[in-house]
């Protein structure tokens, strides 16, 4: 897991990653609609969304053997949390099409990372994550865009969860 500001984000990518993203990047604002876009497929794409934060007793844990996250927040605020999954129980199987595997919601998290515009969290196949959730007691509306990016492009086997 990498948690950053925005304006580092290159330091943390491969550099034909970063030539990809580089001009995404740094057009990024809370006006851009909402939707999924290939960057260069099937490699990376992005996926603008808008939603509410919701309480931590309906956010699962999750995994992606595929693709890196990298979860951008473009207006709102979030808490993530972040786990190693080895002690972690399964709550699906592995989705091959969704490149998820959800986990059962444990007590104490290894990090809680506040998200507000300008950082981002990079997760890797190893990073349990759980986006979306309140971080104090109100709901918020949050956009935010993930940016998928084959996990090999950073020189690592798609062969965890």
């Amino acid at each position: 897991m990498i948690f950053d500001t925005n304006s580092h984000l290159s330091q943390y990518l491969p550099p034909e990653v970063w030539k990809k993203l580089k001009p995404i990047i740094h057009r990024l604002n809370s006006d851009m609609p909402e939707g999924k876009c290939w960057i260069r497929e099937p490699e990376i794409y992005a996926d603008v969304s808008s939603y509410k934060t919701r309480p931590i007793h309906e956010v699962r844990l999750e995994t992606h053997k595929r693709y890196v996250d990298i979860q951008i927040m473009l207006s709102g605020s979030e808490r993530m949390d972040v786990t190693p999954p080895d002690a972690l129980i399964p709550d699906t199987d592995y989705d091959e099409q969704k490149d998820i595997r959800f986990y059962k919601r444990i007590e104490s998290p290894a990090v809680q990372l506040l998200m507000v515009p300008g950082s981002f969290a990079m997760f890797f196949p190893q990073d349990a994550h759980s986006p979306q959730l309140t971080p104090g007691t109100e709901t918020l509306n949050v956009k935010k865009v993930v940016i998928k990016i084959d996990a090999r492009l950073f020189g690592k086997e798609n062969d965890k969860n």
